[in-house]
């Protein structure tokens, strides 16, 4: 699975030119499928595999503090479309991967984005598969419990 790979630890202390060349595999795949719904998963790709943690809503996200306030409307706006953007699979697999590194305390924060956007608008649900969406919110849920949150999990 290529977006396993990609996110992976290992990444990005491979040679650049094993990037570059993914990265004009997957344009060419993505031209070859055009009109195919794999597409737009390649297209997802080619934007992540130079840096696939680097983006600056990304970092705020994953490094804010439980009791930190998000409540900034550029904040919000960026936050819905950071999440948007990267879509229910992509969202799923990061949450995944840094729950496998036991990463617990910044999956829960990406997770607690996720269900923001979510409660937010119904744009996330609506360019995610549900079995993405029921994943998030899970995680979400299992996260707060397993880092001993559980008036956070209360107030759900």
């Amino acid at each position: 699975h290529t977006l396993e790979l990609v996110l992976r630890g290992e990444w990005p202390k491979l040679s650049p030119a094993t990037k570059t060349h993914l990265s004009v595999t997957l344009q060419r795949c993505a031209s070859h499928l055009a009109h195919h719904p794999a597409a737009t998963i390649c297209t997802s790709l080619i934007k992540i595999v130079q840096k696939p943690w680097k983006h600056a809503v990304l970092d705020k996200i994953i490094n804010q503090k439980a009791t930190d306030n998000n409540d900034d409307d550029r904040d919000v706006v960026a936050e819905e479309e950071f999440c948007c953007s990267e879509k229910g699979e992509l969202l799923a697999m990061r949450l995944k991967i840094l729950c496998e590194e036991r990463c617990e305390d910044i999956a829960v924060n990406l997770a607690a984005a996720c269900v923001r956007t979510l409660r937010r608008s119904d744009r996330l649900q609506s360019l995610s598969e549900p079995e993405h969406v029921h994943y998030m919110i899970d995680l979400y849920i299992i996260l707060l419990f397993k880092l001993k949150r559980t008036k956070d999990i209360f107030a759900q």
